[in-house]
């Protein structure tokens, strides 16, 4: 494992590309094996482990993971910048104040192959006032079902390479025993088929646990770019890379399917009580 310390820190320029696709300018290096990178505060950004994860495992997770149909209707931002309209109520065709990735766009995304969905579990928000089992997993039980063995590797690689935020995130979980994938530290999995996503934050993640992200298909390009620190991450199938999803990161050009897998903790599923749906 070896240890790299960054030296570059630009917040506020990182936050100047909100919403723009990473590209060979934005990056120094690229990290491609196994890797510690330190903030130049010495503080944990990302873990890079590479072949750590079963072909068995990825074989059957992708079989149900390719399977995924939703589109990227509420993420705007990870869209493109100005990838925004209010909603239009059906009951009135009125404007709503939440807003959503227009038709249009969708439809141009949809033709390229790009999907994404969310496995697991969500806490209430403004809009939804109540926790509850996303739709797909609703929908299509197998899928959830058939990618545990998968979960269950990420997981342990997860607690042994950094157990300081999976303990955190344990303790998150089993005050809402009803509202997690069962016997880890997530409670979520968000997957994105063929989606080159723009810089982005990632919210409702809980800021004391980390986030997990492995890639499965044939693909090349689709590297994870955080411009903060000028640093980039190649994750092939088999590999695991943990990181602070709280800084702003997007990906490069993708070509071939990748199906990006980011499994974490919801902020707020501790408030979350009762059986689950």
């Amino acid at each position: 494992m070896k240890l790299l310390q960054l030296n570059h820190d630009d917040e506020i320029g990182a936050r100047l590309l909100k919403g723009t696709y990473a590209n060979a300018s934005h990056f120094d290096q690229i990290v491609d094996d196994d890797t510690i990178a330190l903030t130049p505060d010495g503080e944990v950004l990302a873990v890079l482990v590479t072949a750590v994860l079963s072909s068995r495992a990825r074989l059957k997770a992708y079989k149900h993971l390719s399977t995924i149909y939703g589109m990227p209707s509420n993420r705007a931002t990870a869209v493109y910048r100005g990838s925004s309209l209010p909603r239009i109520r059906k009951r009135d065709n009125s404007l709503s104040r939440t807003r959503q990735v227009p038709h249009s766009i969708l439809d141009l995304l949809k033709n390229k192959g790009v999907r994404a969905d969310v496995l697991g579990y969500l806490d209430a928000t403004p809009r939804i006032r109540k926790c509850r089992l996303s739709a797909w997993s609703l929908n299509k039980p197998e899928v959830l079902q058939g990618v545990m063995p998968f979960v269950h590797e990420v997981d342990d690689v997860f607690r042994s390479w950094i157990p300081d935020r999976y303990a955190a995130q344990k303790v998150v979980v089993q005050q809402a025993p009803g509202w997690h994938i069962h016997g880890t530290a997530f409670t979520t999995i968000t997957v994105n088929k063929s989606f080159r996503t723009a810089y982005h934050t990632d919210k409702g993640d809980l800021k004391t646990g980390f986030s997990t992200l492995t890639a499965l298909g044939k693909f090349s390009g689709g590297l994870l770019v955080m411009p903060r620190y000028r640093v980039a991450f190649d994750i092939q199938p088999g590999s695991l890379l943990m990181m602070d999803a709280h800084e702003f990161h997007g990906n490069t050009q993708i070509f071939g399917e990748r199906i990006a897998c980011v499994l974490y903790c919801r902020e707020k599923i501790a408030k979350c009580h009762g059986a689950s749906a």
